[in-house]
């Protein structure tokens, strides 16, 4: 590597926030927690695909396969408050 090129960390993105993609699998409940979605309970996760493409993940057990700038939102479960 010479002095221009700088090293960039490989991440994926949960609410268009930047995550580290410092391991290849993880559990849905570990990417919630990790992106600060808690209680992970209360929360899911869509990713985003290719396209219009999208999956839904609701079991927080679930394992992942995750790849750099895979796409992901993480959708409240309940009912929204309102004022």
């Amino acid at each position: 590597m010479n002095e221009d090129q700088q090293y960039s960390p490989r991440t994926f993105l949960v609410n268009n926030e930047t995550q580290p993609l410092n391991e290849l699998r993880k559990r849905v409940r570990q990417i919630l927690q990790e992106a600060g979605q808690v209680p992970p309970e209360s929360f899911f996760l869509i990713e985003f695909g290719p396209g219009s493409e999208e999956r839904r993940f609701t079991d927080l057990d679930q394992e992942i396969d995750l790849h750099e700038n895979q796409r992901f939102a993480a959708v409240y479960r309940g009912s929204t408050p309102v004022s």
